[in-house]
């Protein structure tokens, strides 16, 4: 993040902890490094925040955090929801996060053919089962 220096930081990270503090096993949003790496990560998925991020952290810079998200609030909300994409996607990204929700990442679950099928045991595909195949002819 070469548009960041350690004043952004410092902002950006109060402003993660406004959205994020630490809380039960959770960890505070500023004490996963929000402005690290992942942020990066963050802004190479979805470089189409990166300019209202930037007003989210420029508009922030003579407030305190909670009173700045008040501001975005009333007055920018896109900056607000690039904050809020960055800062969330960030900490849910985060090692220590998914360990303490008890989420080890994405997986491939090979089917055991002797095992049930949850999903059809669940209902989910009941009313595609019983609206029955259906098919559209995809040429003009």
């Amino acid at each position: 993040m070469s548009w960041l220096n350690e004043g952004d930081r410092e902002i950006y990270s109060g402003l993660a902890d406004a959205l994020l503090p630490e809380f039960g096993v959770m960890p505070s949003a500023s004490s996963i490094d929000p402005a690290g790496k992942v942020l990066g990560d963050i802004l190479t998925w979805r470089p189409d925040i990166a300019g209202d991020l930037r007003r989210a952290i420029d508009r922030s810079r003579t407030l305190p955090a909670d009173s700045a998200l008040d501001l975005l609030e009333r007055e920018d909300k896109e900056a607000l929801a690039a904050l809020r994409v960055a800062v969330l996607g960030a900490y849910y990204l985060h090692p220590q996060v998914m360990a303490a929700i008890g989420y080890d990442g994405q997986r491939s679950r090979p089917l055991d053919e002797k095992e049930p099928l949850d999903f059809i045991d669940a209902g989910l595909l009941r009313p595609v089962m019983q609206r029955g195949p259906t098919w559209r002819d995809p040429s003009p």
